[in-house]
């Protein structure tokens, strides 16, 4: 309809509307594939491979077949009640006839839920599906005595001992350790700098994404400076000097705990045990939150009942001795009376 037409006739029709093809929606199975490539490009190699884990074990072979938009309320609830009462099958090569736990249901379903957010934001789902999250109790953590701790590093194998030693005093994670470099060792001022990680062999920044100090011990110092060497760039280095594997590092460790006879524990119980020492030892919350790299002092809070008996301590200050004096155990002082 020309402009002419419609200044002599007042007449006015509406523009039609453009024809638009209907997106095909893909399958959850199909979507993964992109979601985890996403993954790999923004996430840590650990969060990456936690992911992977999920939809390959998890989330695929349930409800892989089902299109994004199909995905319900409660498909989603019959996903978390078979997650939560079928056998985990085959772990680290044994069968195991216990579920999975809630925190590692919740986990699971995390993951799901981010994939579906970008699902949306690429305009493949209108809504989302309501998750429901499982009920996490707060898990006791363990951690090792100082006379534990001893006890391991005597039955430790001697290549071990000292990178077993540096996490009992530091607090490092396992792929901090690993990545641990000369260069970021400042033995005259005694420190460290943790700059870098590997995770399942790939080289990755610290949990925070950023660089932390910790200061090191008169011990600790001497610990490093007893095998400094130039095989290579890390300080706990293999006889070519690339890096050492985390999975010989964790049997070492479980190995010396045996001999010990204690229970074994991975490396972060080394970590666990470095922060509680240092809280049953009354340093500040603060104080152990810098040095183990925490985001939050809400992590860090874990460890507060550990200087429970300093505060204790702390009101025993307030004692003077002289309470008998001011207050005699006579029968009038046995009751209080308010008039």
């Amino acid at each position: 309809m020309t402009i002419a037409r419609v200044l002599s006739t007042g007449e006015v029709k509406p523009t039609p509307p453009p024809l638009t093809v209907p997106k095909e929606i893909p399958t959850v199975r199909a979507f993964s594939v992109t979601f985890l490539e996403q993954s790999r490009l923004v996430n840590k190699v650990s969060t990456y491979c936690a992911n992977e884990m999920s939809f390959r074990l998890h989330i695929n072979p349930t409800l892989g077949h089902l299109r994004l938009c199909d995905v319900t309320y409660a498909a989603l609830v019959d996903f978390t009640l078979a997650m939560a009462s079928a056998p985990r099958g085959r772990v680290s090569g044994r069968n195991c006839d216990k579920p999975l736990h809630p925190k590692t249901i919740n986990n699971i379903l995390k993951v799901f839920h981010r994939m579906l957010v970008i699902a949306r934001k690429r305009k493949l789902l209108d809504e989302l599906p309501e998750f429901e999250f499982l009920k996490v109790p707060v898990p006791p953590f363990r951690f090792f005595s100082l006379e534990e701790i001893d006890r391991i590093l005597v039955a430790a194998a001697p290549r071990w001992r000292p990178m077993i030693a540096l996490a009992t005093r530091t607090g490092l994670r396992i792929g901090e350790l690993i990545g641990l470099r000369w260069e970021d060792v400042y033995l005259d001022s005694q420190v460290l700098v943790v700059r870098q990680a590997i995770t399942k062999g790939v080289l990755t920044t610290p949990k925070s994404g950023k660089p932390r100090e910790v200061p090191l011990s008169d011990e600790t110092a001497e610990i490093l400076r007893s095998i400094q060497h130039t095989r290579g760039p890390f300080v706990f280095a293999k006889a070519d000097g690339g890096h050492i594997n985390q999975t010989r590092a964790t049997e070492a460790l479980r190995a010396a705990c045996t001999a010990a006879k204690i229970a074994p524990a991975g490396w972060h119980t080394l970590r666990h045990s470095f922060a509680s020492n240092l809280a049953e030892s009354d340093t500040s919350l603060k104080a152990i939150q810098e040095m183990l790299g925490h985001s939050s002092i809400k992590e860090t809070e874990r460890y507060a009942h550990l200087r429970q008996h300093h505060l204790r301590a702390s009101v025993i200050k307030l004692d003077r001795g002289n309470v008998a004096a001011l207050w005699q155990r006579s029968p009038e002082n046995l009751v209080t009376t308010l008039n």
